[in-house]
Parts: C-alpha cells; sequence; structure tokens
C-alpha cells in the first residue's frame, strides 16, 4: 500500500477495533479510492458490515476480497466469508468457503470448527464431529470447540461420548458456565435426573444470567415433580410473551382486571389455562387471549376469551401464573370442557355402528426438524405390532399422517384403519371424537389435551428424555393429568419395553 492508503487502512482499523463502524467506513473509502480493489480493504469492510448487522452486504464485501486474493486464496478471507454466509442461512455455500481455508492451511482451527458448524446446520453430523475433533485437536483449550464436539456427539446418539468431552471440558474450564450446563442436559438425556440437578445449580452460581439454564433448570425441577421451586426459573423461558414478574399477587384480587397472554402451543395454553380459575377465585376480572382454535373450550371452561385486552387490565403471560399465584407441589385439574352438540352429530354420523372398542391411535407430535422429530416419535409399525390383536376398530387421529407412515402402521396393525386425522383442522370436531373413543393411545399431544377437557384419560407413549408435562410416577401415573397411564420409551430410543407394556395392559382392559 502506498503511505496515504496504509494510513488510512489504518485508521480504519483502529475505527473497527474501538466499536466505530462510521468513522471505519470513511477510513476505508478513502483506501480504497487510493487503493481500489485490494483485499484487505475490501476484507475489512465485510467485516464491518458483519459488526453492523448487515451481513447480506457484508457477503458482498467478502466475495470481491475472496476473488481479488491472489492464488490459493487467504484462509482469513475464506474463514469470515464462510460465518458470514452461515448467518444468513447458506450454510451449503459456507462448507466449500471454509473447505478451501482448510486446504490452504490445515492448521487453522477456526476454519474446522466453523466448517463443522455449518456441516452440523446441514445435517451432516458424522462429518460435523469430524470437524470439531480436529478443532480441539488443534487448540485444545478451545472451549467453544469442545462444547460443538460434545454436542455433534449427542446428535449421533454417543450420549457417553458427549458427557466425557463435556467433563473435561468442564474441567479445562470450570468457570465457564456452558460445559456444565451441557453435562446437565446430557445426563438428563441419558436419564439421570437427579444427578443433573447439581450441575445447572453450578452453571447458574457461575453465571446467573444465564437465561437457557435458568430455564433448564425449571423443566428439570418440573420432571421431579419440584413444580413449587420449578416456577420461579420457569419465568425465565425465552419465548415469554411477556417480561418475567417480579412480584407475586397477593391472595386478594378483588378489583383488579388481569388479561392473559397465550403462549406456545394449543397444548400448552390448555396445560397453563388450568391456573386460571384460582385467579377468578381471587377476585379478578379475567380475560385470556389463547389460539382462536381453542377458544369455544376456554370459554366454556368458564374463562372470558378476549383477542386485545381491555382497558385498564394488567398483562400477564400464562405460563407466569403458577408463579404469580405461588403455587407449590399441588396443581389444578385441566380445564374441562364439553362437545358441541353439533359436533357430536357430525361424529356420530361417522362412527355410530363400528365395531367397539374405538381406540383412537397416533404416533407422532410436535414440530418436526430435518423430516422426523426423533423427540416425539415412535415408529409407526411398532405401534401397529402392539395393538394387532385387540379388538374392535382402530382411528387414526394422526395430524398430517404421511402415506408411507399410514401404510407402516397398517401393515403392523395387519389391518387397514379409519384414517380420521382430517379432524384435526376443526378442533371442535375432534373434540367430539376423542369424547367418544374408547382408547386414546400414541405419544402426547393436543388430542390427549382434548381428551383431558372432557375428563378422559389417556394411554400415552413418553420418550425417553420426556417433556415434564408427561412427568411418570413410580405407578406409571401421569400426576397433572389424572385418569392417564404412561408408557415410557428406554433411554436409547428403545420403545420396545413401553410397547410390550402398553399391549399387555390394553388387552387385559379390551379382550
Amino acid at each position: 500500500m502506498s503511505d496515504a492508503a496504509s494510513k488510512a487502512f489504518a485508521v480504519a482499523v483502529e475505527a473497527y477495533g474501538r466499536g466505530d463502524l462510521g468513522a471505519a467506513r470513511v477510513a476505508l473509502d478513502e483506501a480504497a479510492r487510493l487503493l481500489p480493489d485490494t483485499p484487505a480493504i475490501l476484507h475489512l469492510r465485510g467485516l464491518v458490515e458483519m459488526a453492523a448487522g448487515a451481513p447480506m452486504v457484508a457477503i458482498s464485501w467478502l466475495q470481491q476480497a475472496v476473488a481479488l486474493a491472489p492464488p490459493p486464496g487467504t484462509p482469513l478471507h475464506l474463514n469470515n466469508l464462510g460465518v458470514a454466509l452461515r448467518q444468513v442461512g447458506r450454510a451449503g455455500e459456507a462448507v466449500p468457503a471454509l473447505q478451501r481455508a482448510i486446504a490452504i492451511d490445515p492448521s487453522y482451527a477456526s476454519a474446522h470448527n466453523n466448517l463443522g458448524a455449518a456441516l452440523a446446520e446441514l445435517g451432516r453430523h458424522g462429518e460435523a464431529r469430524d470437524a470439531f475433533a480436529r478443532a480441539c485437536a488443534l487448540r485444545p483449550d478451545d472451549a467453544e470447540a469442545a462444547i460443538n464436539l460434545g454436542n455433534s456427539h449427542v446428535q449421533l446418539g454417543a450420549l457417553d461420548a458427549a458427557l466425557e468431552v463435556y467433563r473435561a471440558t468442564a474441567a479445562r474450564h470450570p468457570d465457564t458456565a456452558a460445559p456444565w450446563n451441557a453435562i446437565a442436559l446430557t445426563l438428563v438425556q441419558l436419564d439421570r435426573d437427579m444427578e443433573a440437578l447439581p450441575f445447572l445449580d453450578r452453571t447458574i452460581a457461575i453465571d446467573a444470567g444465564f437465561k437457557d439454564a435458568r430455564f433448564n433448570r425449571a423443566m428439570l425441577q418440573l420432571r421431579l415433580g419440584r413444580s413449587g421451586a420449578a416456577w420461579t426459573d420457569y419465568r425465565w423461558r425465552s419465548r415469554s410473551p411477556a417480561k418475567p414478574p417480579k412480584i407475586r399477587w397477593p391472595t386478594m384480587l378483588a378489583g383488579r382486571r388481569i388479561h392473559l397472554l397465550g403462549e406456545q402451543g394449543i397444548g400448552d395454553q390448555l396445560f397453563f389455562l388450568r391456573f386460571a380459575p384460582a385467579v377468578c377465585a381471587r377476585g379478578a376480572t379475567l380475560t385470556a387471549a389463547c389460539d382462536p382454535r381453542i377458544a369455544g373450550f376456554v370459554g366454556r371452561a368458564g374463562v372470558a376469551v378476549a383477542a386485545t385486552p381491555p382497558a385498564g387490565a394488567e398483562i400477564a403471560a400464562l405460563g407466569d401464573l403458577p408463579w404469580l399465584l405461588g403455587c407449590g407441589e399441588d396443581t389444578p385439574p385441566p380445564l374441562r370442557f364439553a362437545p358441541l352438540r353439533d359436533a357430536e352429530a357430525r361424529i356420530a354420523a361417522q362412527i355410530d355402528g363400528l365395531p367397539r372398542p374405538l381406540i383412537g391411535v397416533a404416533w407422532r407430535a410436535g414440530t418436526e426438524m430435518h423430516d422426523v422429530d426423533s423427540t416425539r416419535l415412535v415408529t409407526p409399525d411398532a405401534l401397529g405390532v402392539a395393538l394387532r390383536d385387540l379388538p374392535g376398530t382402530v382411528l387414526s387421529v394422526q395430524r398430517a399422517a404421511r402415506p408411507d407412515e399410514q401404510a407402516a402402521f397398517e401393515a403392523g396393525l395387519g389391518r387397514k384403519v379409519i384414517d380420521l386425522g382430517a379432524l384435526n383442522d376443526d378442533l371442535e370436531t375432534m373434540l367430539a371424537l376423542v369424547a367418544r373413543l374408547d382408547v386414546l393411545t400414541g405419544v402426547g399431544s393436543t388430542n390427549v389435551h382434548l381428551r383431558h377437557g372432557a375428563g378422559l384419560g389417556s394411554d400415552i407413549l413418553v420418550p425417553a428424555a420426556m417433556d415434564w408435562r408427561w412427568r411418570v410416577d413410580e405407578a406409571g401415573a401421569v400426576p397433572w393429568y389424572p385418569g392417564s397411564r404412561a408408557y415410557r420409551q428406554r433411554p436409547g430410543a428403545d420403545w420396545s419395553a413401553a410397547l410390550a407394556a402398553l399391549a399387555a395392559d390394553l388387552h387385559a382392559r379390551l379382550a
């Protein structure tokens, strides 16, 4: 560079370092005027735009820097281009840029780590593990790369290997919160809940503002049946529609108007609405905003529904009700609501005359990721085999069943099923159906919540890494849902024992 260009570039570097992005842009414009098409200037401009929260703009500058660099290229520029591409969801384009950086400099630990992250985003977890392992070998004290390596082991189902990595990282970095949190989550997946709790306590002692760890501790306490202690941390959930409350409500709320904001999914809303009558019992005038698909149920259960807050109403999130009310271990039962008569008539027209018992089944629930939600999926053919010799009529209530799933379930069952999954688009009609079933079984879903609203229990298949709402006690009961029974998967995705127990119980009840 010329002296003037070098001086302008140095000013830009200093301004970027102290976070003055405007001054950095001005200096870089001057440097580029004096020395156009210079990779180092273009690269720094890309970094400035990334720091400004404009990754798409940054990508343009970084691509120019990469294109103009003399062969074989500059690893730093390629690495940062890969980072920017990942930021905008273009991991597939990031991979070759990062691979090229590594080809030029195989000892570039950050590029290996970033490559692993891009591969993980593409679901290529085996390759990601290898990239993270190389990053760790090159830079053993890199806690981020080590955590990423552990995470890749988790994705591949190698929980013991993940635990070993996390423990080693915590030993190297005892004052870093992330590895302690990761140890706890892995122990939970290994069904070692009591061992996990001290690690979350340690995480929060290191970083009291670690929101994920607070929420994870709430989940674990709820799984352990310690709801009184859990609700304090539950306020830290990131999906709350309101700021965490700081003051609990008094025992009398007469004269106060309170408006509840619905949050998360339909099942979550129905779960937390069980606390709403307690607000009314303290004398408050209560309204609730909830998913329109369940507004009729909620209104019939005695909770006034309003899409917007009435004038002068205080705002509270549904999920904060247990803490605001000072709830301990005792939990109110689910809301009760009866089906509409016209919905009952529609269902009667479809199922009257079918051989009883009527058995409703669903094998999948939750949001899918990479085409399969493995945490809430029972293999359809295995579930079919478990129900094979039961009498009566089997009806599928599976939402959006794929043809291959339906065929696999029927193959295991040994007969055709009646597919009523389309009724999930009209929950009033689905409520009328589940209220008429003799059995509802499968994974926990909205339909289980509807059945409990009708005052009936279900036979619930619960994943090993169970959601706290489906907590199982020693007798197999589900404390949050009286009258239901849970059949829990073993760690390692083994449903065989749970399905065998379900089959034995249903045969004993229905034969």
